[in-house]
Order: structure tokens, then sequence, then C-alpha cells
């Protein structure tokens, strides 16, 4: 009986999708800055505030998204040029996304693209969320 219950738990445990998770926080990263970037080499820095996130679902066998896919207000343009209005951000998603999402505000710094159909798009510089936190010296 006992050998029966360990041969189902490992046959369970087995058949398991697992889940992942940042291993650790130093590890987390953002695109949302605090304070404007002055270490950042990015042709272009904003000030926005995110209005709508959603993931970029091109792998459908899982139904995942390896991008974030984001409408954002632009507040103010530090460097660079952005047209007025609603701009689109992307970011490669990971375990260790952190720190944006619909209603935050900060900081971007990136580089504007087209995506597939000639659209403009800021591809957001990501880093270490506490350097993304800290006061600029």
């Amino acid at each position: 009986m006992l050998l029966a219950s360990g041969f189902c738990f490992a046959i369970g445990y087995l058949v398991c999708i697992p889940a992942f998770a940042c291993l650790s926080p130093s590890l987390e990263r953002t695109i949302i800055f605090n304070h404007v970037p002055t270490d950042v080499d990015a042709p272009v820095i904003a000030e926005v505030t995110i209005v709508d996130m959603t993931p970029d679902l091109r792998d459908l066998a899982t139904f995942t998204g390896t991008m974030a896919v984001m409408s954002a207000r632009v507040e103010n343009v530090i460097k660079g040029k952005i047209g007025e209005g609603q701009l689109k951000i992307v970011t490669p998603l990971s375990d260790c996304s952190n720190g944006f999402g619909a209603g935050v505000r900060g900081f971007v710094a990136g580089e504007l693209s087209s995506d597939a159909n000639g659209n403009s798009e800021l591809v957001a510089v990501s880093e270490n969320v506490r350097k993304a936190n800290a006061r600029p010296q």
C-alpha cells in the first residue's frame, strides 16, 4: 500500500505543470523608473502613465505571452521625439518582470521602432528594480 501511494505521488508530481517564479528579489526587473534615468543610454526617455497592459499572446499552444504590450499616456518627453497622445510600449516578459501595469506612472527609456503594421512603438529598457527605484546621484 505504501509503495502504491508513493508511486501515485511520483506520477502526480511528474505530470503537473511546474510553476515558475523569480528566484530572488534582486533579480526582479522593471521598465518604470521613479526618477529620470541618468545612467541609461536610450534615445527616448519620457514620463508616462500606463493606461492598459496585455500580454502579447503569440504562443497559442500555451496561451502565454513573451512580451508585454502597453498603452500609455505621455505626460512629459524628457529626451527624443514622441508624438502626443497614446504611446505603445513593448517589453519582454519574464518570471522576474515586476513594477509595471495599468495605472502605474513613472519614467520609461527605450528606442522607437515600428510594429508589423507600421505603427510606432517604444521598446523599453528593462532594469533591476532596485536601480530603477534609486535616486540618481
